[in-house]
């Protein structure tokens, strides 16, 4: 090999090499650019807030529990009853909030920047929901907690479109969830070994069936805010089962689990987006 033709080879090779770092730099650029926009971490965010939403609704059972039944008037008097005050506030790119730095001994901070709100339906529900304004899809995240003050599990978790949670309010979220187009829903179970025990809570009552897997269920139909809870678990080994849902002929999320019930609770209306 002579002395141009190596040169001409080593020429190629620095010209390839600036090529291929050239597009990788590229490639990190737009994979950061994407990632930093609002829907990419939007997601992550309600489901956080939907956290906190659920957090502070147990508090105000708590609270109840503590003060004879009374409710409280402000969010700083649940200070005592949540497991760490950043549960009042959303660190959040997307959220329209403010958090204050010393919110341990300036208590009202809450009250003036949470962007949490409560408040008691006519049955003695209680009701703790997002502030519109928060989330570029404009939804509102709530959570609805039973007049029961020992039950500690939420009735209803959900987020809407605004004019929808502001049916739900107006019919005392009762009879205004039968609104709207049905949603066809069907779930899928599989298993191991064969033959899984499954459990369904519908609107109008509760199912017990053993049946063989691969099992697909009949299509439900629901209105939107109804919900179905699916129970399963494989019978021949104590091994847990998968459930798929279905809605509309789409398949929206899986729950997988082990050794014990998988137990989905499915909202129709909530996580059908797409």
């Amino acid at each position: 090999m002579n002395t141009n033709e190596a040169g001409r080879i080593r020429r190629r090779r620095l010209v390839i090499a600036g090529v291929l770092c050239g597009t990788f730099l590229a490639v990190g650029l737009l994979f950061s650019m994407v990632s930093s926009q609002p829907g990419a971490r939007r997601g992550g965010g309600q489901a956080t807030s939907i956290q906190h939403i659920e957090q502070i609704a147990v508090a105000i059972h708590r609270y109840q529990q503590a003060h004879n039944g009374q409710t409280p008037q402000r969010l700083s008097e649940l200070m005592d009853y949540v497991p760490t005050t950043t549960a009042f506030y959303l660190r959040c790119d997307y959220a329209n909030t403010y958090v204050s730095e010393d919110i341990d001994s300036q208590r009202d901070f809450i009250d003036l920047f949470s962007p949490y709100r409560f408040f008691m339906l006519k049955d003695r529900r209680v009701v703790v929901c997002e502030q519109p304004g928060m989330w570029v899809s404009k939804t509102i995240g709530y959570c609805l907690m039973s007049a029961d003050t020992t039950r500690l599990e939420p009735d209803e978790i959900g987020r809407f479109v605004p004019g929808d949670v502001e049916e739900r309010i107006r019919s005392g979220f009762k009879e205004g969830a039968k609104s709207g187009a049905m949603w066809r829903v069907q779930f899928r179970v599989d298993s191991h070994n064969g033959f899984a025990r499954v459990s369904i809570t519908k609107t109008d009552g509760v199912e017990h069936r053993t049946v063989s897997t691969p099992y697909l269920s009949p299509i439900y139909g629901c209105y939107k805010f109804q919900h179905i809870v699916v129970s399963a678990r494989d019978l021949s080994n104590n091994e847990g089962a998968v459930v798929t849902f279905l809605v509309n002929g789409k398949i929206i999320t899986q729950s997988v689990s082990s050794g014990k019930d998988t137990v989905v609770q499915w909202i129709v209306g909530s996580s059908c987006t797409w």
